[in-house]
């Protein structure tokens, strides 16, 4: 998850795109500066999907020990 050059983690994510999501409700966002947040903001919603799909994919395999343990193991990358 990126905003320019630096790395969100997915809560600073999502309260970047809450911020665009108001801006651009806002309704006083010339077209240039809306098309740049309109474009920001699919970036940092599909980076918070991947982050949920990836924190989903863990508990999946937390809950997949047939024999009743519970034991992390390091999930490969889905990209």
């Amino acid at each position: 998850m990126s905003s320019g050059d630096e790395t969100l983690d997915f809560e600073a994510a999502m309260e970047r795109l809450e911020a665009v999501v108001r801006e651009l409700e806002s309704g006083q966002v010339p077209l240039e500066r809306a098309m740049a947040l309109f474009e920001e903001g699919r970036k940092l919603g599909d980076a918070c999907r991947a982050a949920l799909d990836n924190a989903q994919a863990r508990v999946e395999k937390l809950l997949e020990r047939a024999d009743g343990s519970v034991d992390t193991q390091p999930l490969e990358p889905s990209r």
